[in-house]
């Protein structure tokens, strides 16, 4: 679970388009903090077939302010299943920048 959640939150910080409303550096480096928290619910039916769902809401600021991901606030859900070799993901992803 651990993996799907930082594959999670990569998407939400990557692919959110409030994110990338700023201009995006071409070169350098820049510095963010993030802070979220989330639930996860977990079933076991047998020993192959589980099911999960998850929801985790965060945000992020930039250092210096006004910069890349500054004020970005996120909320992601999404549901996991596993039968066997069989495994399917689903997720959604809401942002928002302030």
């Amino acid at each position: 679970m651990k993996n799907a959640l930082r594959n999670v939150f990569a998407l939400v910080i990557f692919t959110s388009t409030p994110a990338l409303a700023a201009e995006l550096p071409k070169e350098g480096n820049f510095d963010y903090t993030s802070c979220w928290a989330g639930a996860n619910n977990a079933i076991s039916f047998s020993k192959d077939h589980t099911a999960s769902s998850y929801e985790m809401t965060g945000v992020t600021r930039s250092n210096p302010p006004g910069g890349i991901f500054d004020k970005n606030s996120f909320r992601c859900v999404g549901i996991n299943s596993s039968m066997g070799e069989k495994k399917i993901r689903n997720s959604g992803l809401r942002g928002h920048r302030h």
